[in-house]
């Protein structure tokens, strides 16, 4: 239960009392067990310090991150456009491939079929 700064006026009041220096030390060790008051070290504060900075900067990677969103989105945009104008160009490739193989296929034909007649009229 904490007693705020009537427990620590109180504290001192009782110190000063108590004689100076050792009464005031006294009366403010009973306030911290009153109070649960414990005062913080020097590697505590710099472990806060530390903590605090380290979240500062999260936060600041987290505002550049946001920033860079839009322009992430349009470079996977473009890289899907991309990806499209590339699966439509080997396709139209392709077609282009199987459309001659077609056409040849069909010359061939067209030779061996000729070439079967010829033979069949020598024949007569």
């Amino acid at each position: 239960m904490p007693l705020g700064p009537v427990g620590a006026m109180a504290g001192a009041g009782i110190g000063g009392w108590l004689g100076g220096g050792p009464g005031q030390q006294v009366a403010g060790g009973v306030y911290d067990l009153v109070t649960g008051y414990k005062p913080k070290t020097e590697a505590e504060k710099r472990r806060e310090q530390e903590l605090l900075d380290a979240k500062n900067l999260q936060q600041i990677e987290l505002a550049r991150y946001k920033q860079m969103l839009p322009i992430k989105g349009d470079l996977l945009d473009q890289r899907y456009l991309d990806d499209q104008r590339r699966a439509q160009l080997d396709l139209q490739l392709k077609n282009d491939y199987n459309y001659q193989n077609a056409i040849n296929q069909g010359l061939l034909s067209a030779q061996q079929n000729a070439a079967i007649l010829n033979a069949g009229l020598a024949n007569i």
